[in-house]
C-alpha cells in the first residue's frame, strides 16, 4: 500500500514543486500547506481503496468462504472518509445453507 502513497507523490512532483515555488516567492506558505494537503488526501483515499477491494478480494479466493458462501453480487459502495469520498467495490456473499446475505 505504500506503493499507492509514493505513487501518487511522484504523479504531483511536478504540481508540488510548482506550488511550493510559488508559495516561497509571495511568502504565502499556508498555500502550499493546502496544496500538499490535497495531495495526501488523494494518496488516503487511493490507499483505503486499495486496502478495501484487496480485503475483498482475499474474502472471495478464501477456500473456507467458498465451502459456505457463494459470490452473489458486485457493487460500488462510499464511504465518507476525512480524506473525503471514496468509492470501492466490493462482493455481497449468500449463505449455501440458510441462504442469508453478508
Amino acid at each position: 500500500m505504500i506503493n499507492i502513497i509514493i505513487q501518487t507523490i511522484i504523479e504531483n512532483k511536478e504540481f508540488l514543486e510548482k506550488s511550493l515555488e510559488e508559495s516561497l516567492k509571495n511568502s504565502e506558505i499556508s498555500m502550499f500547506s493546502r496544496k500538499l494537503r490535497d495531495v495526501f488526501d488523494e494518496a488516503g483515499r487511493k490507499t483505503l481503496v486499495g486496502i478495501l477491494e484487496s480485503i475483498d478480494t482475499s474474502i472471495f479466493k478464501d477456500t473456507r468462504r467458498k465451502i459456505e458462501y457463494e459470490t452473489k453480487d458486485l457493487r460500488k459502495r462510499t464511504l465518507i472518509t476525512d480524506y473525503g469520498n471514496i468509492e470501492y467495490t466490493r462482493r455481497y456473499y449468500r449463505n449455501k445453507r440458510t441462504k442469508e446475505y453478508t
